[in-house]
């Protein structure tokens, strides 16, 4: 018996009859059949049998302990010509399996649990436990919209010596930072896109995500609270003023009257204002008899936003999911309806008569009683991380900066977006300096294309400076951001005014703020005051 040793390879004789006899191993479905059935992915036989070719005739030491088996391998082979792909697939499994092709039932059951437990959810209430390991004492304000439950709550807030406010929306966190100040709090404001860090500030004012798990405070107001095993006290308040739901729906826009807000939930029917805007058209509104008597709003403003409104009008009933358009459910017709202010007795309707009923039978629907609640990411989030993971796919960088990258607040469906956001991802994979590759026009738009133009510019703006808190040594041009911030603020402003002004009206509305002599900075006149 002429033996070579397994690490000398095949005799010249053997190695043209292997040759010959894997040639057709990558076409034979009963092969492939059976090792889709051991966990092989569908898509991976052909690059898995290539390279299991390759490998056998160079380097049969990776497949044969000795030259004992590789002598009775082959002569099985001389003996069985009939038996043809069967008897390279005990060897196929094992070099699959060797190579990540495919892995053992036991490391998937492994994998299986420890998933299970990463995912586990249902008890939030155990992962701090030092910080309930203090002596806390949770108050829950809890009642209808308007029934002065966060102003109870930001008034304690207030007479403490340090604070914290949490807020679900930048809107509500900025409203918050400026609530505080203007009443001599000095108060920072943190949120993902946006730093003020205010010089012995003892408050914070900053969304949810932002809020710091290490740093201590006398006092913590959440839009929402949940009980966590601590001292818990309830205070409940009822709606300073009733809510009615009109027996008519509003038909035309021209029934409109003054204190009236439009509720709409289609992104192309509501401009996309930056937050700072949109905090400003709040207060033009609020404020009396200055000409902005009619706001239009999206349903964020259930969110709590102290707003003047006198009746809520439904422009629809229909809001996309993600798939369809489908009803807005009773939950998020009740937060909405009810925000009506100062106003003696608040009012809500639709704009179609059609609409109206569902309206009615939502508002008076009994919310089901919850009995437990969850928390994981909604389908919708998970759609936008997974288009944002394949934006990323080829881009060489490590799992936690691309996952951060996913988590990013780009409107991944605008291509300018879309562009500007895998080309900040391929610089910073690469470890250049990335530059922010936005460009304003000299002009503020005089139509609503040019203003959402000017929209999408704001939100890439808000993507940089976004990243440049997580990634300072890649995102350097921060500075120059939030300069250009500033000048787009400003051409939103004056755009609203040319946008939505008509030149035929006898009164011009009340001008917010013009452009200083070389139209480098938009001076409000609130700000020229102070």
């Amino acid at each position: 018996m002429n033996l070579k040793r397994v690490d000398e390879g095949w005799l010249n004789v053997d190695k043209k009859l292997l040759e010959r006899r894997l040639k057709t191993f990558g076409r034979d479905f009963e092969i492939k059949s059976m090792a889709v059935a051991a966990g092989l992915n569908d898509q991976e036989w052909g690059p898995a049998t290539t390279q299991f070719r390759r490998s056998l005739v160079a380097h049969p030491d990776r497949h044969f302990n000795d030259s004992s088996e590789m002598y009775d391998f082959i002569e099985g082979l001389k003996a069985n010509p009939a038996a043809g792909a069967l008897q390279f697939y005990p060897l196929f499994l094992t070099f699959i399996k060797e190579n990540g092709f495919i892995t053992d039932t036991s490391h998937d059951m492994q994998s299986m649990q420890s998933l299970r437990e990463l995912t586990d959810l249902r008890l939030p209430h155990t992962w701090y436990p030092k910080a309930h390991a203090m002596k806390r004492k949770i108050i829950y304000h809890g009642g209808p919209t308007n029934s002065g439950k966060t102003y109870e709550a930001l008034l304690r807030l207030k007479q403490a010596n340090d604070g914290l406010y949490c807020g679900p929306l930048r809107l509500l966190a900025l409203e918050i930072y400026e609530n505080l100040n203007m009443d001599g709090v000095y108060c920072s404001l943190i949120t993902g896109e946006e730093k003020r860090e205010i010089p012995s500030a003892t408050h914070v004012a900053c969304t949810v995500e932002m809020c710091s798990s290490t740093a201590l405070y006398d006092v913590a107001v959440r839009k929402f609270a949940d009980v966590g095993g601590d001292e818990f006290e309830l205070r409940t308040y009822d709606r300073r003023s009733p809510l009615s739901i009109e027996t008519e729906a509003l038909k035309s826009y021209a029934n409109i009257k003054k204190g009236d807000c439009i509720v709409g939930f289609s992104r192309r029917r509501i401009f996309q204002l930056p937050p700072e805007t949109r905090s400003q058209q709040a207060r033009l509104f609020n404020e009396p008899d200055n000409g902005y008597d009619i706001l239009v709003a999206s349903d964020a403003i259930g969110m709590g936003l102290n707003l003047n409104i006198g009746r809520i009008i439904f422009d629809s009933i229909l809001k996309f999911d993600g798939d369809d358009m489908v009803d807005i459910t009773p939950s998020l017709v009740c937060p909405t309806s009810p925000q009506c202010s100062d106003y003696a007795h608040g009012l809500a309707t639709t704009f179609k008569e059609a609409d109206l009923k569902y309206l009615k039978d939502s508002y008076e629907e009994t919310p089901a009683l919850l009995k437990a609640a969850g928390l994981f990411p909604s389908t919708e989030q998970f759609a936008d991380i997974k288009e944002a993971a394949e934006l990323l796919a080829d881009i060489p960088m490590p799992l936690d900066e691309r996952f951060t990258f996913c988590t990013a607040p780009a409107n991944l469906r605008n291509p300018l977006a879309r562009r500007i956001f895998v080309d900040y991802a391929i610089g910073h994979g690469n470890g250049r300096s990335v530059p922010l590759d936005v460009y304003l026009p000299k002009f503020a738009p005089r139509n609503e294309l040019a203003l959402r133009d000017i929209e999408i510019k704001s939100k890439l703006i808000d993507v940089y400076l976004w990243l440049s808190y997580r990634f300072p040594d890649t995102f350097k041009m921060q500075a120059e951001a939030l300069e250009l911030k500033e000048k787009v603020l400003g051409l939103v402003e004056e755009g609203l005014v040319n946008v939505t002004y008509k030149k035929t009206e006898s009164t011009p509305k009340k001008r917010v703020g013009e452009w200083n002599e070389d139209r480098t900075k938009f001076i409000r006149y609130a700000e020229a005051i102070n």
